[in-house]
C-alpha cells in the first residue's frame, strides 16, 4: 500500500531478491529505504468523523482487489460482504481509539487488513477527506458537512449523532475505480502506485447487480 504521494515502490519477495530497480535508486538516492511487510488478506476502510469527545463511523468498505493494491485503484463495497461481525467490532474499537488518542477534530480515514486469521493489523491513519467519503455518503450521511461543524465547535450529539456505527443499509453499494483508457501508454497492471482517475457508483439490493452496474457506469 502507498500514500497519495509516495513513488518508485516495489514489492520484493524476500532479501535475496535482485536490487532496486533504476527509478527507486534514482528518486531514493541519499534517502532511507522504507520497508513494509506485506500481509496477506482483505483491505478494510472507514472515513470517520472525531470531535474530541466522540467518534462517529457512519459505514466500513471492503475492497475487492487484493492488498497490495492501492485503495485508490481498488473497487469498495459497502456494507463489506465477507467481514465478521467480530472483526467489525475491533475495526470500530481501533477506529474511535485513534480518533480521540491522536486528538483529531473533523473527518479522518483509517485503512486496515483483516488477515485469514480475522486479526485486524492498521496500515495507516489520515486526517483528510478521503475519495471514499463520497461513496460512504450513500449510507444517508453528509460527512463533508457533519465534519465541518464539528470543526467549527457544534459536537456530533450536538447534530443529533450519539451511535459510533448506525445500523448498516440493506442496499448494496459499489465504487468502482477504473478509466485507464483516459491515460494513453499507461500500463494498467495495478500496483502500490494509484494509477486511475475516476470512479462510479452502483447500488442494488443484490450485491452482484450493484457490481454491475459501477462496471457499466465506468465504462468497462
Amino acid at each position: 500500500h502507498s500514500c497519495w504521494a509516495a513513488v518508485a515502490m516495489e514489492i520484493v519477495a524476500d532479501e535475496d531478491a535482485a536490487p532496486l530497480s533504476a527509478e527507486c535508486r534514482a528518486h531514493g538516492e541519499g534517502k532511507p529505504v522504507l520497508v513494509d511487510k506485506y500481509i496477506s488478506g482483505r483491505e478494510v476502510e472507514v472515513d470517520a468523523i472525531c470531535d474530541g469527545r466522540d467518534v462517529f463511523v457512519p459505514g466500513i468498505m471492503e475492497l475487492v482487489e487484493r492488498t497490495g493494491v492501492h485503495s485508490g485503484d481498488s473497487i469498495s463495497v459497502y456494507p463489506p460482504f465477507s467481514i465478521s461481525d467480530k472483526v467489525k467490532g475491533t475495526i470500530l474499537t481501533y477506529a474511535k481509539k485513534l480518533g480521540l488518542g491522536i486528538g483529531i477534530v473533523g473527518l479522518y480515514n483509517i485503512q486496515f487488513i483483516v488477515d485469514k486469521s480475522d486479526h485486524v493489523y492498521i496500515i495507516e491513519v489520515t486526517p483528510l477527506v478521503a475519495h471514499g467519503a463520497v461513496f460512504v455518503e450513500g449510507t444517508g450521511y453528509q460527512l463533508a458537512d457533519i465534519a465541518t461543524n464539528v470543526i467549527l465547535g457544534t459536537s456530533l450529539k450536538e447534530q443529533g449523532i450519539f451511535d459510533l456505527y448506525p445500523p448498516e443499509k440493506e442496499r448494496c453499494y459499489v465504487s468502482a475505480v477504473f478509466s485507464f483508457a483516459k491515460l494513453h501508454g499507461l500500463d494498467a497492471y495495478l500496483s502500490p502506485e494509484m494509477k486511475s482517475t475516476g470512479e462510479a457508483i452502483g447500488y442494488d439490493k443484490k450485491l452482484s447487480r450493484a457490481m454491475y452496474k459501477a462496471l457499466q457506469a465506468s465504462g468497462m
